[in-house]
């Protein structure tokens, strides 16, 4: 039973994931169509496979969802370069000011 609701719990945290990363792969696109900039919206891509990659290793590995090294690794990869292309897209879109 427990097993049952930690699986719901994280394909709902991972379908809520997935909905943020295609609304800004969305954005992302939208904007470098309408302003002619260049905002490498295909980034996205890549966390969004790493993210799937990790969730696919734990999903197959028959242990808990902690403390292994490889899709840990994945995830802090993905979300590394999330980060970094968001704040370039941040920056791009608002024109460098805070």
């Amino acid at each position: 039973m427990v097993h049952e609701v930690r699986v719901g719990l994280s394909l709902y945290a991972w379908v809520a994931v997935a909905i943020c990363l295609a609304f800004l792969y969305m954005i992302a696109r939208f904007y470098e169509i309408k302003s002619g900039e260049r905002s490498y919206y295909q980034v996205v891509l890549v966390p969004a496979v790493l993210f799937v990659a990790g969730a696919v290793w734990y999903a197959l590995s028959n242990r808990d969802f902690v403390g292994q090294m490889v899709p840990d690794l994945m995830y802090a990869t993905g979300g590394a370069v999330l980060i970094v292309w968001g704040a370039y897209l941040s920056r791009l879109m608002t024109g460098g000011r805070r």
